[in-house]
């Protein structure tokens, strides 16, 4: 090992002048191109315990674990080689047992004729930053954590692009993409019941508010409509106008108070003695602006059982109408005629391709229908009295809300249609009543009426009356 004392010149200068652009906590140290230190501070000196002047001679191999001396020995003579500043983290032990993490940059130090010297490397203590660095990365990790833990969707969205920045776990899930996807949508992409302006419109109001609360609807990746309440509060964040929200499904409750209003609205309309093709109409219009894919369709049957008469369907082809408009119930006679014949509901999904279609399938094809839910309405006793059916213009498989949904449709349906039977009924019965009093009064007032000829006749001949007086 060299123990040379080192050269005057360029290396110690240098030395001296690392040391006030250091901060006063920091290791300063000159090495020979053998790695024996040539200059050090106090602060490397304590490393090993050791006064400064004792330091100065021995290279890191008498001064340090092997496997440590190895390692910043390899560093030293890559940054010779490349002639190029490095820096590198290593954690060191120091004499009085603390443990401190040192993020050292080390450069090349050349002579006044270019010959290379050694590396001069000054190091910083970065523990405390690397703690806190750490007690960051484990907050972030537990408020992670938490936020994945979340069944909302919570995302943060740009103000200005409506780019998505940064969502949870949920979110990704309940619109149905995966993460790689879903990090290239827009805000724009969600909003099915909102239109770009009115999303801006929001977007601006929640901005210079501070926070808005508002409900839509948005469209999965696989087409179904939810209900979302968005919570939502502008964020400023480095500059960047940024708006958080949380999206909660309310779709059930939704779903559930739609149908209720529903019922209420229907229920009131018969009360008041509607006419059944304005409340058919109203339900079924109404279910049409609720739910945009759904297609609606009442039948009834008639009088002798055995066909369904057209009543309404506001948004199908009028031709496919007519053509449907008294055909016969049977056991494969399409969805409706099926459901009517089994006083079962009828769910096909793919009209193409079922057997319950064979004599309908050309004519729903032609006209874009390629599913057709179907159920039927009964009366209290059990008859069938027609058929709700949904149509979509895509195959559909029916979710079991929504079989639940047309269950709530077909009770309500056959109330409306049983009350107005009987309705008609009564008043057919009224009318029946006023025709015969009608008829037997004036049968009464007839027979007065001779009684009193009667009596003017016996009068004129001379003959007393034979009828009294009686009040009219």
């Amino acid at each position: 090992m060299n123990t040379t004392a080192p050269p005057e010149g360029d290396p110690i200068n240098a030395l001296r002048l690392a040391t006030p652009l250091a901060g006063a906590s920091d290791l300063v140290f000159l090495k020979d191109r053998e790695g024996v230190f040539l200059a050090c501070n106090a602060r490397v000196a304590s490393v090993f315990g050791l006064p400064e002047a004792e330091v100065l001679g021995k290279c890191d191999y008498d001064l340090l674990r092997p496997e440590l001396a190895e390692s910043i020995r390899a560093e030293d003579c890559a940054v010779m080689r490349s002639g190029q500043p490095a820096g590198h983290s290593d954690w060191i032990d120091f004499a009085d047992g603390h443990r401190e993490l040192l993020e050292t940059v080390k450069m090349p130090m050349f002579g006044a004729d270019g010959e290379l010297l050694g590396v001069l490397g000054v190091a910083r203590d970065v523990t405390a930053l690397h703690q806190a660095q750490e007690r960051l990365a484990e907050r972030e990790e537990v408020y992670g954590a938490i936020v994945n833990q979340a069944l909302d969707s919570i995302l943060l969205f740009d103000a200005d692009s409506g780019a998505v920045l940064e969502f949870n776990e949920a979110a990704h899930r309940n619109f149905g993409y995966g993460r790689d996807v879903f990090d290239k949508l827009n805000l724009s992409d969600f909003g099915a019941a909102l239109d770009q302006a009115q999303l801006v419109t929001h977007i601006r109001q929640v901005i210079a508010q501070g926070e808005g609360v508002f409900t839509t609807q948005y469209r999965n990746r696989s087409g179904e409509l939810r209900d979302v309440r968005v919570s939502a509060r502008a964020l400023a964040l480095r500059g960047r106008h940024c708006v958080s929200t949380v999206w909660s499904d309310v779709t059930a409750s939704a779903r559930s108070q739609r149908m209720l209003e529903l019922s209420n609205s229907t229920l009131e309309r018969v009360a008041r003695g509607e006419a059944l093709s304005d409340t058919l109409l109203y339900v079924t219009t109404l279910l049409e602006q609720q739910n945009p894919d759904m297609l609606c369709s009442i039948l009834l049957m008639d009088e002798e059982g055995t066909h369904l008469l057209t009543r309404v369907g506001p948004s199908l082809p009028e031709a496919y109408c007519e053509a449907i408009n008294g055909a016969h119930i049977g056991p494969a006679a399409g969805s409706c005629g099926t459901a009517a014949f089994t006083a079962q509901s009828v769910f096909v999904s793919d009209i193409e391709h079922s057997p319950l279609w064979v004599d309908y399938a050309e004519i729903a094809l032609a006209h874009g229908l390629r599913a057709c839910w179907s159920v039927p309405l009964l009366a209290t006793d059990g008859r069938v009295l027609g058929t709700f059916a949904a149509y979509y213009r895509t195959p559909r498989e029916a979710a079991e809300h929504e079989r639940q949904q047309f269950d709530s449709i077909s009770q309500l349906l056959s109330i409306a249609l049983e009350r107005h039977r009987e309705s008609s009924r009564l008043a057919a019965s009224v009318e029946e009543m006023r025709r015969w009093y009608a008829v037997t009064l004036g049968r009464e007032s007839r027979v007065l009426e001779l009684k009193d000829e009667v009596n003017a006749l016996l009068l004129r001949l001379g003959e007393p009356p034979r009828y009294g007086s009686e009040p009219k």
